[in-house]
């Protein structure tokens, strides 16, 4: 048998194995490999040989996959086909390495909606990074990639919870794992200060809000220090406080935020509370207070308002002047006003502020007054708003200081708020200089201060022509008291110790007569005064003083005695006005030193003396009277004794002088002519003045005469008889004359035939009477006495003138003849 063998005839071809970006072992980059095939083998025959190949082969991180056909492909490339073991060979086949690697995709914080927790995506190096990111878009939207109201923003990063830098493809290497990257709105707000910038930032869930202050807007809030950014949640009405809550510098913002967070600032400060001169209650100094806090709120934290005896508090200031506060911060009726509001435009970083103290100064006048309001004295001003570390010279000028008539005014004083006005000041005048809360003690309960004006001025005690005393031999005048209030009691100073002496006049009290009175004078306004009586009823009598002299009162003492008046024969009508007497024929009254008699007469205005129909003349001492012809009746023998001016002492007694007339009728006889009596020849009757009652006028009848008569005396109507010596008892009695025929018994032609003795004042017995010359012829026989009118012994009066006229003519001869020779003689 023929063994037939039978060569078959080999057909052989290259295919090429490319490395697709990397290398095969033992060769470069892209260095590609033949290896033969023969016909009809598939790629299912030959890819158990290729695993060498692919084991071999590197290309950094990348896993190489399996072979890929492809077509019109330029490596490295990105393959997409697959050789499967049935895929013929033919010569020239081109078997690219296939290169890969796995990603996977962290939710990052989020999730996919069908619970995966992560989801693998493989990608190839010669992939752009456009092609990486569409297939994460792919993966992610496809599972439904979910973080709330965070953003993912379609872009991974490397790193776990912040993604700080977004993973780009590297062909050298292949993360493990890339993180999604969530991103959200952080919002900003001021809470009540000011940004500088509104802008929201983004930030990524899971950092640190920290990790963007950089990137935080500047807040500000004048007065406030910053303290830190707070998440305070929805509904968080600003300005709010953010005490309750933790500033979220550290935190990391996805514990606080769902993707839309706005953070709050937090503001503190400092806040003291100095009592100024009260007492705190509780703590003084609050640290971390917020522009949202109220004293209210304080409370809490155990404030309490200060207190300061009975003065008002009105709340804190600001500014404090060594006691003095102004620019009211918080009212006392502000508290639940915020700080914010209240501090606007302060340092409350550290603030200090001042208790505000009130009270009202209320003065009184005293006694004196602010002016008028419907004629009606304004007795009171009330100052309010005053502080106690002001001082008094602030509130105690002219403009407030009360009048009160001519008195001084001398400063305020606290007596206490139950004193009334008028109060006499004691104690130390209120200083300008001193500080109103030296009185804090003497504040009601109504938060006032009541004070009272001083008054003073002196009391000028002025003897009046007495004395107090002496110094050195002179008397001492006047005693002055000085600084005298209206409401002290007049008695205090009007008491016997002040009391002056002018013997022998009696004191009787003292009296107002002004300034401007002299001295000694008689007084007669007398200060009228009890235990009661106080000094200001004298306040209209007050004369203003000066620069040197206070104002000052004048006093006079009176001086006070009696005098009798007597009147002489008259009485003093009336009953009131005797009760001093024991009769009515004396007056006694009460008279001053200075008296002069028109003042003592002038008290008998409406009482004066009568005596008949005597008319009153005058009044005299008793030593000027001469005993008349009545007895008890005096006369004035010389009108020049009448008092005019005397001045009296006390115990005095003077005496009325009366003065009348009385008639002589001479019928049927004449008068002769006298031109000083001014009687005219043939009157008959002449009238007779200046008599006084009893008073002897005998030696002051005129010459009368009737032929063949005599003038035996004057005869009165009422007794039909003559009086020698001749006086009357009455005003106005006329007296006729008596005569009687020149022969003893004659009858006498007034039909009177009784006559009166001149001498005996007894009726005539056998006497003889020498007759007048009825003729008046001057033959000188058996004239009438020219003293006393009756029949005399005298002598011719008419003889005596013609021998008078006899001897003038012979004396003028005797001289002429004397000069007559003298000359003639000297010229021989």
């Amino acid at each position: 048998m023929t063994t037939e063998t039978i060569i078959y005839l080999g057909w052989f071809g290259d295919i090429i194995l490319n490395p697709n970006g990397g290398a095969f072992a033992d060769e470069t980059v892209d260095a590609i490999i033949s290896i033969e095939v023969q016909p009809g083998q598939t790629f299912g025959d030959i890819n158990s040989s290729l695993d060498s190949y692919v084991t071999g082969a590197g290309q950094g991180s990348w896993e190489a996959r399996g072979w890929y056909n492809e077509t019109s492909f330029t490596t490295p490339g990105v393959v997409s086909t697959l050789w499967t073991d049935n895929d013929p060979l033919s010569v020239g086949s081109i078997l690219y390495l296939g290169w890969f690697g796995d990603i996977i995709l962290n939710p990052n914080g989020g999730k996919y909606s069908d619970t995966s927790t992560s989801i693998p995506v493989v990608i190839q190096p010669a992939m752009t990074n456009a092609d990486v990111h569409a297939l994460f878009e792919d993966a992610t939207d496809s599972a439904g990639l979910d973080y709330s109201d965070w953003v993912h923003e379609n872009e991974w990063g490397e790193s776990e919870g912040v993604v700080s830098t977004v993973w780009e493809l590297d062909s050298s290497s292949i993360p493990s794992n890339l993180y999604a990257k969530w991103t959200g709105e952080l919002k900003f707000n001021a809470n009540g200060g000011e940004l500088d910038s509104d802008s929201p930032i983004t930030v990524q869930p899971a950092a640190k809000f920290s990790s963007y202050s950089s990137s935080f807007p500047i807040a500000e809030y004048p007065g406030w220090d910053f303290n830190g950014w707070y998440d305070m949640g929805t509904g968080f009405a600003t300005p709010g406080s953010v005490r309750d809550r933790t500033a979220i510098a550290s935190e990391i913002i996805s514990h606080h935020s769902d993707g839309k967070i706005t953070l709050y600032t937090g503001w503190k400060g400092k806040l003291t509370f100095g009592a100024n001169g009260g007492n705190q209650v509780g703590p003084s100094i609050f640290t971390g207070i917020e522009p949202t806090d109220t004293l209210n709120g304080l409370s809490r934290f155990s404030y309490n308002d200060p207190t300061f005896d009975s003065w008002e508090f009105r709340g804190w200031y600001s500014e404090n002047d060594s006691g003095v506060v102004d620019d009211l911060i918080i009212s006392n009726t502000a508290y639940s006003e915020s700080f914010g509001e209240l501090f606007d435009g302060l340092d409350s970083t550290d603030l200090e502020l001042h208790a505000g103290w009130f009270g009202d100064i209320i003065l009184n006048g005293n006694g004196g007054n602010f002016g008028f309001d419907d004629d009606l004295p304004i007795e009171e001003r009330i100052i309010e708003n005053v502080q106690p570390a002001e001082i008094f010279s602030k509130y105690f000028i002219a403009d407030n200081e009360p009048v009160y008539g001519n008195w001084g005014f001398s400063d305020w004083y606290d007596l206490g708020s139950s004193a009334t006005s008028p109060s006499l000041v004691t104690g130390d005048a209120l200083l300008g200089t001193a500080a109103i809360s030296t009185l804090t003690d003497s504040v009601t309960d109504d938060s006032e201060l009541i004070l009272f004006a001083g008054w003073f001025g002196d009391i000028i005690l002025n003897g009046n022509g007495g004395n107090f005393g002496f110094d050195d031999d002179l008397p001492i005048e006047e005693r002055i008291i000085e600084n005298v209030q209206p409401a002290d009691l007049l008695s205090a100073y009007l008491s016997e110790n002040n009391e002056p002496d002018n013997e022998p006049w009696g004191f009787s009290g003292w009296y107002d007569e002004g300034s401007d009175f002299e001295t000694p004078g008689i007084v007669n306004n007398k200060v009228e005064f009890d235990e009661e009586t106080y000094v200001s009823s004298l306040t209209e009598s007050l004369n203003a003083g000066d620069a040197e002299d206070n104002p000052y009162i004048v006093l006079f003492a009176g001086w006070f005695g009696e005098i009798t008046l007597n009147a002489n024969g008259g009485t003093f009508p009336g009953v009131d006005v005797n009760e001093n007497s024991e009769d009515d024929t004396t007056l006694t009254l009460m008279i001053q030193e200075e008296m002069t008699l028109d003042d003592i007469l002038g008290l008998l205005e409406y009482v004066k003396p009568e005596f008949g129909d005597w008319s009153l003349e005058g009044w005299v001492f008793e030593s000027t009277l001469a005993e008349s012809q009545i007895e008890g009746i005096g006369f004035v023998e010389d009108w020049g004794n009448l008092i005019d001016g005397d001045s009296f002492a006390p115990a005095n007694e003077i005496f009325a002088a009366w003065i009348g007339s009385a008639a002589f009728d001479a019928s049927p006889g004449y008068f002769r002519a006298d031109e000083e009596l001014e009687i005219l020849s043939g009157d008959q009757v002449y009238e007779m003045g200046d008599i006084q009652p009893g008073q002897d006028v005998s030696d002051r009848v005129p010459f009368a005469f009737y032929g063949g008569h005599w003038l035996a005396g004057w005869l009165f109507d009422d007794d039909e008889s003559t009086r020698w010596p001749l006086f009357f008892g009455e005003n106005g009695q006329i007296v006729y004359a008596d005569w009687i025929r020149n022969s003893s018994g004659g009858s006498n032609p007034t039909g009177h035939g009784t006559i009166i003795d001149p001498i005996t004042g007894s009726a005539a017995e056998g006497g003889e009477y020498i007759g007048v010359d009825d003729t008046d012829d001057g033959s000188g026989d058996n004239t009438q006495d020219p003293e006393t009118g009756y029949a005399g012994d005298t002598g011719s009066s008419g003889i005596s003138i013609y021998l008078l006229i006899f001897a003038l003519v012979v004396i003028l001869l005797l001289i002429a003849g004397g000069v007559y020779y003298y000359k003639v003689m000297k010229k021989k």
